[in-house]
């Protein structure tokens, strides 16, 4: 070990005194096939983002315009549904062509847009009750697990309709009052010149102190019970309809599975088709119940002109039957749920 010890040092030594040189070693750069900008995509890429900015664009438009032609037919539909005192020998509109163009030969159109103040307020207020709501029984992120979810989510009842509409029960103890409001500023031109102390308002804030101060705060609650039974219906007849429909077609092994990822495109236009049908239906059966409600919110007058009677469903059943006939409870609904129905399909379909 002594006898190699000293060369190893001097062949170190020998080693450190030339100098060395080592080699730079330079990695080729990679083909310029594989430098991607951040901003590069691929024709594919591109093209699905593109369809995809198209097709939400059309959604939230043709949710929009839904949302426009609904306030409008009900703008319509309110000259059609609620009994005006004519002053006018002209004819009653009995349909929403005949109402549309009476309402803007009168009116303009700014009497389309009678009473939104209250109309959003309504809205705002049912969506933040809402919201609370969920949100103190834990059940927000469910809501919206199945609201943005797929479409057999949304029609599951306990995480989508059920709670919806349970909770709504609640949002419409607070939103129901400017329903009340909107209710009584669609009333026809012709009602309001012959009563103009009670249906003249010049906006809801004054329409609501008027109702208030002329007839108590319970006015602004008439005919709730009725749209509490209202709502239990339609989520009845909602999932008795749906399950219905989907055993029967189930039975030609069509629909029986629901939609899932993946599932052909036919299984999903049937569903779509389905579930429309059973709000349609459910939306039908229930608008006995909200017709006889919108003429408690819209009030009677009495014999003498000045006030405003509190009739109870029976009465007012029996004035609209003897006038109308069973068709009376249907009055003015055909398009506007017609409307939102087909704009409702595509959206459905689309998603």
């Amino acid at each position: 070990m002594d006898s190699t010890t000293p060369t190893l040092s001097s062949s170190s030594s020998s080693l450190s005194s030339d100098p060395v040189v080592f080699a730079k070693v330079v990695s080729p750069p990679p083909p310029q096939a594989t430098i991607t900008p951040p901003s590069f995509q691929s024709a594919e890429q591109e093209f699905s983002n593109t369809f995809d900015l198209i097709l939400g664009t059309s959604l939230i438009a043709s949710f929009s315009l839904y949302r426009v032609f609904n306030f409008l037919f009900r703008a319509v539909g309110y000259q059609i549904i609620l009994e005006p005192t004519e002053v006018e020998k002209s004819k009653a509109p009995t349909n929403h062509v005949e109402g549309f163009s009476k309402l803007y030969r009168i009116e303009g159109l700014g009497g389309f847009f009678r009473g939104f103040v209250a109309r959003m307020f309504k809205k705002w207020t049912h969506s933040y009750v809402l919201r609370n709501v969920l949100v103190s029984l834990d059940l927000r992120r469910e809501f919206l697990v199945a609201k943005r979810g797929d479409l057999a989510t949304q029609r599951s009842i306990p995480t989508y309709q059920l709670i919806y509409h349970g909770a709504s029960l609640v949002t419409d103890i607070f939103s129901y009052p400017f329903d009340t409001v909107f209710v009584r500023m669609q009333a026809p031109r012709s009602h309001r010149l012959s009563h103009p102390e009670l249906r003249d308002p010049n906006g809801s804030i004054e329409c609501m102190n008027r109702i208030i101060r002329r007839e108590g705060f319970r006015a602004l609650y008439r005919g709730w019970y009725l749209k509490i039974l209202q709502r239990i219906i339609r989520v009845t007849t909602l999932v008795g309809s749906y399950r219905s429909m989907k055993f029967f077609f189930g039975l030609f092994g069509l629909g029986d599975e629901g939609v899932t990822e993946g599932s052909d495109q036919t299984e999903e236009i049937l569903d779509s088709f389905m579930f429309i049908v059973a709000e349609l239906f459910s939306r039908f059966t229930v608008q006995p119940l909200k017709m006889l409600r919108r003429r408690l919110q819209y009030g009677v007058l009495s014999e003498d002109k000045k006030t405003v009677e509190r009739l109870n469903i029976i009465s007012c059943a029996q004035e609209i039957y003897e006038k109308e006939g069973w068709f009376g409870f249907y009055k003015g609904t055909f398009w506007q749920y017609s409307l939102g129905a087909l704009l409702s399909l595509k959206q459905k379909i689309s998603i």
